[in-house]
């Protein structure tokens, strides 16, 4: 009896224990827990072509599987988590665990940013006390938000300024380094002389990294080839300078450069598409026709018949004189230029005889004039427009037996210390006028937009605005020139003081005169070893 009472109560523990674990058992596979994947999630940088890991850990048996968002950026191994970067851009690369009967999928993802950064010259040229401008490309264009950072590994050679701009200081070798997230390009740098424009006998086309220096003693002309950077140090050429491509002219420190246009715009940017780029702490002085032969020539712009590209004043101390074409802009003879962007520095524009603009379009003569948008965010202008030519915009037609049109894109300021002056009939900032011809096209001008800055704009003898078209209405012979919208938003007023007069499509009657560019003095061209016929003629 008690044998069997044994048995009985071991069968029944056995039973017990059994339903137990089938109880847990069921438990693990309706309830299955995490399976805890872990993998390292902050940002992953990396340069075009690059490799690196990064493994997933997880308690469950099952295998992790890594996948990429975007393959074409960055590939990664299905089962390594091996990360190649491709191309530039961003993807997720995603650690995948499968569910089993006890623990659940998992996923965690971490971003590869693929960047590439390159520099417009690996090896440059440069004369002492010259400069380069180098240039990075950073592929995305975002960078996502890295600064980038440029350093010299000698700076007693040469030194570098926090947008790429190298300045060489002695002999010896440098390597210039644009860093971004920790990826670099590198620019090895030479030294080399100087350009002693004295001891030259003919033309020159200058190598990037030149610095000219010295007094041309006969008519030469200049070149500037395509992606040169050019340096002017004490610099006086009588001929002009012309570019073949984008380009960038240096003024050195404390130097005095002049460049006079023999029969021509005396610095002439490069074709259509291109960009001419003034930078520097040192002064330029043009003069579009010096010797006054009555050739149609901008001080700073394109040549005759050029379709020409864009250009951008940074900084220095430069004053421009034009011949019957804009100082700063297109010429007046078949000619069409890009955008004038000015940013700093003190920018004096004089167009010394009849019709051209201060900045913007030439007159028209024997072809049309035009020119891009014009856009001024900080520095010193002062611009004065010719007989019936704007101070800053479209110049003027006048005597002109042709039906050609003259014309300017849209001026928009923004920042600066601005003032205007337009001849007779003009305004200040805006158009010319037609004069004294029976054709159809009058000047043109895009919008007008002043949003910022101190902006005195004065319009000339006869005129009715100080900003917007050329005209005035109770003057025989003139016809008003054409603008888009005007958009003024902080004051703008007279060479008086008094408040700039605005044109609106309502403006029905002249109205007041209290003040005239024509009687306003005009900056003075510097003195010149060969005496250019330079001064006003407002008539």
């Amino acid at each position: 009896m008690k044998k069997s009472s044994f048995l009985l109560g071991g069968v029944l523990l056995l039973s017990t224990l059994f339903l137990t674990s089938c109880d847990k058992v069921m438990s693990k596979l309706d309830n299955p827990v995490s399976s805890y994947l872990q993998i390292d999630q902050t940002d992953l940088v990396l340069a075009v072509g690059a490799e690196t890991t990064r493994i997933a850990e997880t308690i469950t048996t099952e295998a992790v599987t890594y996948t990429s968002s975007a393959p074409e950026v960055a590939t990664v191994d299905e089962i390594t988590g091996k990360v190649i970067a491709v191309a530039p851009g961003e993807a997720v690369i995603t650690a995948n665990v499968k569910a089993n009967d006890y623990y659940m999928a998992g996923t965690q993802s971490y971003k590869v940013k693929v960047l590439s950064i390159t520099l417009n010259k690996t090896e440059a040229p440069i004369g002492i006390d010259g400069y380069q401008a180098l240039t990075a490309t950073i592929l995305p264009a975002d960078a996502f938000g890295y600064e980038l950072k440029w350093s010299s590994d000698n700076e007693k050679v040469a030194t570098v300024s926090e947008t790429g701009d190298v300045k060489a200081i002695a002999e010896g070798t440098a390597n210039i380094t644009a860093e971004i997230a920790g990826i670099k390009a590198v620019c090895a740098l030479t030294i080399k002389d100087k350009v002693d424009l004295s001891t030259l006998t003919g033309n020159y086309v200058a190598e990037d990294g030149d610095v000219l220096t010295g007094k041309a003693t006969n008519y030469i002309y200049v070149g500037i080839p395509a992606g040169a950077s050019v340096t002017l140090s004490d610099a006086t050429v009588y001929g002009y300078v012309y570019c073949s491509g984008d380009a960038a002219v240096f003024l050195a420190e404390g130097t005095n450069n002049t460049i006079y246009g023999r029969n021509n715009t005396a610095l002439m940017v490069g074709p259509e598409s291109t960009t001419l780029t003034i930078k520097g702490k040192g002064q330029m002085n043009v003069y579009g026709d010096a010797w006054g032969n009555r050739y149609l020539a901008a001080g700073i712009g394109t040549a005759s018949r050029q379709l020409g590209g864009n250009l951008i004043i940074e900084d220095g101390i430069i004053n421009a004189y034009g011949s019957y074409a804009a100082a700063i802009g297109s010429n007046s003879i078949g000619s069409t230029m890009g955008d004038i962007t000015i940013k700093g520095g003190t920018v004096t524009a004089t167009q010394q005889q009849d019709a051209g603009s201060g900045i913007g379009s030439g007159m028209v003569y024997s072809g049309e004039s035009h020119c891009g948008n014009i856009t001024i965010s900080g520095g010193t202008v002062i611009a004065q427009g010719g007989y019936v030519g704007a101070g800053i915009g479209a110049g003027g037609l006048y005597w002109e037996n042709h039906d050609y049109a003259c014309s300017c894109g849209n001026i928009t300021i923004t920042g600066g210390n601005v003032t205007a002056y337009g001849g007779s009939y003009a305004a200040g900032i805006g158009t010319g006028v037609k004069y004294n011809s029976g054709y159809t096209n009058t000047p043109v001008c895009g919008d007008i937009t002043i949003s910022g800055g101190t902006v005195v704009a004065t319009k000339g003898n006869y005129a009715l605005y100080d900003v917007g078209p050329g005209d005035a209405k109770s003057y025989p012979g003139t016809f008003a020139g054409q603008v888009g919208t005007v958009n003024v938003s902080v004051a703008v007023k007279d060479y008086y003081g008094n408040d700039a007069t605005i044109y609106t499509p309502e403006a029905a009657s002249a109205p007041s005169r209290r003040a005239n560019a024509d009687n306003m003095s005009l900056p003075l061209a510097p003195d010149s070893d060969v005496q250019p016929k330079v001064g006003k003629s407002l008539r």
